[in-house]
């Protein structure tokens, strides 16, 4: 093997593995005033690093009610809480009924490995009773999006693969048989 393809193949080996963000959400449409919504994301890595939790609501949130037209939230019990429009990290008001608000919640590592110790993460959205349908375009939406590991992260699977390639036109270079044929020369 040559200098430059051994220092090639131990540089590639000692590159560390990148980490994969994960990122899942769902929304669900709004059928019923003071409806529960129930989100349940299965099948999630370990996190590598701190992420969030974004809710986003759209619907009859009065921004001047917002004692009586709010939104509960629970998540596996380590956030609890309510939120409305006004106490919210963004909102839009398409109407004096229509409003759309987003609520972000930073969690920690240690939060989110709790969160995903059997990787899934539950979380219930209730709305308040005087909630109503304003109309077809209310909902309740959840994003989870973190750092995490990957079985086999892209890097690596790309330096698995150009080196299988190389392994077996490789092998297929040592395993060719040669004949050597020499040509009559007529003018001899």
């Amino acid at each position: 093997m040559s200098r430059f393809l051994k220092t090639a193949l131990i540089t590639a080996m000692a590159l560390p593995a990148s980490a994969q963000a994960a990122t899942v959400m769902d929304t669900q449409a709004q059928t019923s005033a003071g409806q529960l919504f129930t989100y349940s994301f299965g099948g999630l890595e370990p996190a590598t690093g701190p992420g969030t939790i974004t809710i986003t609501a759209r619907g009859d949130y009065s921004t001047p009610f917002p004692d009586i037209e709010f939104l509960e939230y629970d998540i596996e019990g380590l956030l609890t809480g309510a939120l409305a429009p006004v106490g919210a990290d963004s909102f839009t008001r398409f109407s004096f009924n229509d409003v759309e608000f987003t609520a972000v919640f930073d969690l920690s590592l240690a939060d989110l490995n709790g969160l995903l110790s059997d990787n899934v993460i539950e979380l219930s959205l209730d709305l308040s009773g005087p909630v109503n349908i304003f109309d077809a375009d209310s909902f309740t939406s959840v994003m989870i999006d973190y750092p995490s590991s990957s079985p086999t992260p892209e890097p690596a699977s790309w330096a698995m693969m150009i080196g299988g390639f190389g392994l077996v036109g490789g092998a297929m270079r040592r395993s060719r048989k040669r004949r050597l044929r020499f040509s009559a020369d007529p003018s001899a």
